[in-house]
């Protein structure tokens, strides 16, 4: 039992480390990953959760994080087929932007809407793209993407 645990921490922190790559130091502070799922496809990953609202069934994913493009289609093609076992109607994912634009060329490319808006960290982060300072209690002034479909 002991050895699993240490895989499980191992991968969290994987998991931590590459969200705050993409994002910024503290940035995985965001990611409620409590009783979500985790596919992953070599380095890269898909944290998501099925949830009902008013029965149906939704799929929130957490964090898609993609190393290449290849394992990143594995990963997410993994995903849909797991939450179409599941009966799930919608699918819902909101990311802070960064200067990356591969993630929102790849969930087009599956025909997701796509909103900006705002942005509203519960907790400060050291931020890759805007610069706000942690340490002074700046918030990030990054806008959000939120994906659909």
């Amino acid at each position: 039992m002991a050895n699993k645990l240490t895989e499980i921490q191992q991968k969290r922190k994987y998991i931590n480390g590459a969200i705050d790559y993409e994002n910024g130091v503290g940035f995985h502070n965001n990611v409620n990953q409590k009783g979500a799922y985790c596919f992953f496809c070599g380095n890269s990953f898909c944290v998501f959760k099925v949830v009902n609202v008013e029965n149906v069934n939704c799929c929130y994913i957490k964090y898609i994080y993609g190393q290449d493009k290849k394992s990143l289609n594995s990963v997410f093609l993994g995903v849909l087929n797991y939450i179409i076992n599941r009966n799930v109607k919608f699918i819902y994912y909101s990311r802070k932007m960064t200067s990356v634009k591969y993630y929102t060329q790849f969930f087009k490319g599956f025909n997701f809407k796509r909103q900006v808006q705002d942005s509203n960290f519960k907790y400060n982060f050291e931020c890759n793209e805007c610069g706000n300072d942690k340490g002074k209690g700046e918030k990030c002034k990054c806008k959000t993407e939120i994906f659909f479909i």
